[in-house]
């Protein structure tokens, strides 16, 4: 093998791999990586608020529990709000049960609708109690109903079916 057959071996699998590489970042199910990578966004962030958030609640987590230290207290009128819901006894665990079902959805992108049809009730109660109780964390509450929103839009030609008589 002389060296120019080398060279031309050598280019032609290095251009081999390249195009190979090139079409799988090209495509991933039919749609550039970018537009996967920005459609995929929302929902793992979505997926990990809600999942991270419910196991918390359910099991207690550390770094969590550090984070969440820094609060300020909440206002007397969302504590009477929070310590009448938690006098039905179930209503927070099945609502963290709820939750962490619906953030492994999201995050395994499987049964989107299911977790984005059981999602919307509770999103939309969370900005509603920051808007009327508790308006410290309205941005973080906006924020999830955006990534929500997003998500939704996404879908909806999935979730169009619920609306059809």
């Amino acid at each position: 093998m002389n060296i120019k057959n080398g060279y031309y071996a050598a280019k032609y699998y290095v251009h081999k791999a390249y195009k190979y590489v090139s079409s799988v970042f090209e495509r991933v199910n039919g749609t550039s990586v970018v537009r996967a990578l920005k459609n995929s966004g929302s929902r793992v962030t979505l997926g990990l608020i809600f999942f991270v958030f419910a196991l918390h609640a359910l099991v207690g987590l550390p770094y969590v529990e550090l984070a969440l230290q820094y609060q300020p207290d909440p206002a007397p009128r969302s504590m009477q709000f929070l310590i009448g819901l938690q006098s039905a006894g179930y209503f927070f665990i099945m609502l963290k049960v709820v939750e962490l079902i619906c953030g492994v959805l999201l995050l395994w992108g499987r049964y989107l609708t299911l977790a984005l049809t059981a999602l919307a009730p509770i999103i939309f109660n969370i900005v509603a109690y920051h808007a009327a109780l508790e308006p410290n964390n309205l941005v973080l509450a906006l924020i999830v109903a955006t990534l929500y929103l997003h998500l939704t839009w996404q879908n909806r030609g999935k979730l169009s079916a619920l609306l059809i008589k």
